[in-house]
């Protein structure tokens, strides 16, 4: 008989067992911070991209967060999978704007603040012209 001993959630254990391919470890560490997934689109959704499809990224982003996750660093794992869902439901939002014409193709070296100035320009010259 095998007694196991229960472990408070987000354990390094679980991620071990996760990277290493456990379904079931995936699937418990995905439902136990499926709440950041939400908080964070919310945020960052402009309205013009579709929030399902960002909701999708956000999952998509949790699940790599889980696959890369190292639990020997000094941060917790909720930052690190926020950076991670972050950066990718705002990769998703770039290429709506892109494909909505919005925003031109991203140059070497461009920050978020100056993309971010550029749109709102761009928005600006549209409401004059339409005006």
């Amino acid at each position: 008989m095998y007694i196991v001993q229960p472990r408070e959630a987000g354990h390094p254990a679980d991620f071990v067992c996760a990277q290493a391919g456990c379904r079931e470890c995936v699937e418990g560490l995905l439902a136990q911070h499926a709440r950041l997934i939400p908080l964070i689109v919310r945020r960052q959704w402009p309205g013009e991209a579709d929030y399902a499809d960002l909701i999708q990224e956000g999952w998509i982003g949790l699940w790599l967060a889980i696959l890369h996750f190292d639990p020997g660093r000094e941060f917790t794992f909720s930052t690190y999978a926020a950076r991670v869902i972050h950066n990718r439901v705002w990769n998703a939002v770039k290429q709506a704007w892109r494909a909505e014409g919005w925003l031109e193709p991203q140059r070497a070296g461009d920050s978020l603040s100056a993309i971010l100035a550029r749109w709102q320009q761009e928005q600006l010259h549209q409401a004059l012209q339409d005006e």
